[in-house]
C-alpha cells in the first residue's frame, strides 16, 4: 500500500500556538506581558460526541506581585464565542475547568495585567484570528517513542492532535512505514478539535508516517 502524495501536515504552524493546534496564545507576543499556556486538557466523558474541558493552564509573567487576568475565548458549534475570564496572583498555575459538549475544543487566550490599560481582543478579533487557520482540518503527533521490547527500531506511536476548523466529525487516516518499505494503514474517527489517543506499539514500524484528515 502507498501513502498518499501529501506532505506530513505535522509542520509548524506561523504563529505561537499554546503547546496545541487548538489554543492559540495572544499575549505570546506581547513583550513584557503574560503569558498562558493549557496544561490538561481533555474530551469530556459525558459528551456523546465532541466537547472540551480545559482543566489547567500555567501563568508566566515577569512581574509575581501583580494580578493577571486572562480572557479566554471557546468556540462553539455554532460558530459563536463564549468568553471567560480569569485572575491569579504572579505565575502559576491557573485551575480553569471550564466544560462544555457546545464546545468544539478550539479556544483563544489572552493574558494582561489587571492595572495596565492594553486593548483586548474582541469577538470579531478572534472571529478574524480564526479564519486565518482556514478551513482545512490538521493532525500532527504529539507523543511518540521507542518500544522497550525491540531489539531494533520499532515505533510507540502515542498520542496525536486533531484540528478542525468548526469542531467537524472527521475521519484521520493515519499510514505508518514498515521496516521493509511497504505501508501500514489505520483510520481513527473524532469529533471536534483534541488531543487523540493512537496507541500503535510495533517493532516492525520505521516511525516514519503520513496522515490525512477528511471531513465527513
Amino acid at each position: 500500500m502507498k501513502p498518499p502524495s501529501t506532505k506530513n501536515i505535522s509542520y509548524a504552524l506561523v504563529w505561537l500556538i499554546a503547546l496545541s493546534l487548538c489554543g492559540f496564545s495572544y499575549s505570546a507576543f506581547a513583550q513584557g506581558r503574560p503569558t498562558f499556556v493549557v496544561l490538561k486538557k481533555e474530551k469530556p466523558a459525558n459528551c456523546p460526541g465532541g466537547g472540551l474541558n480545559l482543566i489547567e493552564g500555567y501563568i508566566k509573567a515577569s512581574n509575581d506581585d501583580a494580578f493577571i487576568e486572562i480572557d479566554i475565548f471557546f468556540q462553539e458549534y455554532d460558530g459563536s464565542w463564549v468568553r471567560k475570564n480569569y485572575t491569579r496572583k504572579g505565575s502559576g498555575k491557573l485551575m480553569v475547568n471550564e466544560s462544555s459538549c457546545d464546545y468544539t475544543g478550539n479556544f483563544y487566550s489572552f493574558a494582561y495585567y489587571t492595572d495596565t490599560k492594553v486593548p483586548r481582543p474582541t469577538i470579531e478579533d478572534v472571529n478574524r484570528r480564526h479564519a486565518q487557520m482556514g478551513d482545512t482540518p490538521r493532525f500532527r503527533m504529539t507523543k511518540k517513542s521507542k518500544p522497550e521490547n525491540c531489539e531494533q527500531g520499532g515505533v510507540f506511536f502515542e498520542q496525536g492532535e486533531i484540528y478542525t476548523p468548526k469542531g467537524e466529525r472527521v475521519i484521520l487516516t493515519l499510514f505508518m512505514e514498515k521496516n521493509d518499505g511497504s505501508w501500514r494503514k489505520k483510520d481513527f474517527r473524532f469529533v471536534g478539535s483534541r488531543f487523540i489517543e493512537i496507541d500503535i506499539e510495533d517493532c516492525n514500524l520505521t516511525g516514519n508516517y503520513k496522515s490525512r484528515v477528511s471531513i465527513q
